[in-house]
């Protein structure tokens, strides 16, 4: 009886000491989200030069315009390179 006993003690410690209180590790993510602002090169973002306009007969105003047309076009050649610049950024 005192062997039953000891037996069915040591089983009722054995089943015991299966629960424990041990928490399980708690893992954290930390995400750190990072933003970059990226600037366009500087010689995109400089002024379009302005032709100087000093028109007095019809043919300076023809030159003018000639001049005007070319300037655009330099600057649109710039805004291209801008959306090119923009298309390629990651």
């Amino acid at each position: 009886m005192n062997t039953f006993k000891a037996g069915l003690l040591s089983l009722c410690l054995l089943l015991l000491s299966a629960c424990s209180t041990t928490p399980e590790p708690i893992v954290k993510t930390v995400t750190v989200v990072q933003v970059q602002k990226l600037q366009p090169p500087q010689q995109l973002m400089q002024a379009c030069p302005m032709p100087a306009m000093t028109v007095t007969t019809n043919q300076d105003l023809v030159i003018l315009i000639g001049e005007l047309y070319q300037a655009l076009a330099t600057c649109d050649f710039d805004k291209q390179q801008l959306r090119d610049w923009v298309a390629e950024a990651p």
